[in-house]
């Protein structure tokens, strides 16, 4: 019993709570595990490599003042996906209104990356601008039950539609160019209409 009692006592470190500082709130929410923000960070730095390796022909293509920006975009989108199931971000923007609104509001990173590597502007706007009404219609369903069956369901037709946009736009750009518009957009559908827009963590 005494060392059950004794182990009981030990702080778990995956669950130690980091506070984050006030400039990055809107990134992280004011508090974060140890584990969530390595996996956060890890997604952000993992996945945007991903996306870069995957796109490589097109940024490198461009000149580096467009291709480092796009780069982090993609990271942006990335880490945005993984923060936004956090207990610490989810409780941040759902005491904040206000602050979701903002959110979405500056969300332009698949046309802005578009324009900078050079890709079709069509197809990101397109799913740019469903992805920003999707999340506008299940962050008005915050406090129904369901919100997250219509925001898997939103997420799933975006999606697929994703991968109809981009190859409807072959001719104007490269395969690789087609593979990285399609990563990129499954990304950024995730992180607004899903990821994001629904209370993970309700009370």
């Amino acid at each position: 019993m005494h060392h059950d009692s004794k182990h009981s006592k030990q702080p778990k470190n995956s669950m130690t709570t980091i506070a984050i500082p006030a400039f990055l709130h809107d990134v992280f929410g004011e508090a974060q595990t140890r584990l969530s923000l390595a996996c956060i960070l890890a997604g952000g730095v993992g996945a945007g490599a991903a996306v870069v390796g995957l796109g490589w022909p097109v940024f490198a293509a461009r000149a580096w003042y467009f291709a480092a920006p796009a780069g982090l975009l993609a990271g942006d989108v990335a880490a945005g996906a993984v923060a936004n199931f956090s207990r610490g971000t989810t409780a941040f923007y759902a005491a904040r209104p206000a602050h979701r609104r903002v959110f979405l509001a500056v969300h332009v990173h698949l046309p802005a990356a578009a324009a900078l590597l050079g890709l079709p502007l069509a197809p990101a706007a397109a799913v740019w601008a469903y992805a920003i009404a999707a999340a506008a219609a299940v962050d008005a369903l915050a406090a129904h039950p369901d919100q997250s069956v219509v925001a898997g369901a939103l997420l799933a037709a975006g999606l697929v539609a994703a991968n109809y946009a981009w190859p409807a736009y072959a001719a104007e750009t490269t395969p690789a160019g087609v593979a990285l518009g399609v990563i990129l957009s499954q990304l950024f559908l995730l992180k607004v209409v899903y990821s994001f827009a629904v209370n993970h963590h309700r009370p």
